[in-house]
């Protein structure tokens, strides 16, 4: 049996679906979610639709430069359908999270900003 996974999410009339590999479909929650406390410098947090990845204060005043270059890292994976950065600490990434992508999503961070502390 094929293991169901997200093929991609589209925009229509009703606002943001989310079509998957078995044909079946579902609405994309709209509503505000409040932002998970941060006690990391990124943490990465799955949503219905994919994930987000949290960038800590520090990280954004410190390394702000790097979060354009990782949005362009991040769209080059295979897994990420579409990415989303309206704030400047968030990054909403439409897709499957892997375990593998998780990986690499913390080992770029780590690679380019010293004594960077992970979250869940």
């Amino acid at each position: 049996m094929d293991e169901k996974r997200i093929v991609m999410v589209s925009q229509g009339p009703y606002g943001e679906s989310i079509l998957y590999s078995d044909g079946s479909t579902e609405p994309v929650s709209c509503e505000e979610v409040e932002p998970p406390p941060l006690v990391a410098d990124i943490t990465i947090e799955e949503t219905r639709a994919g994930f987000e990845v949290w960038l800590s204060e520090r990280v954004v005043r410190d390394h702000g430069d790097l979060i354009e270059t990782f949005m362009v890292w991040l769209r080059e994976q295979a897994e990420v359908v579409l990415i989303d950065d309206d704030t400047v600490s968030v990054v909403q990434v439409k897709g499957v999270l892997s375990k593998e992508l998780g990986a690499n999503v913390t080992a770029w961070w780590a690679s380019r900003v010293d004594s960077l502390e992970v979250g869940g």
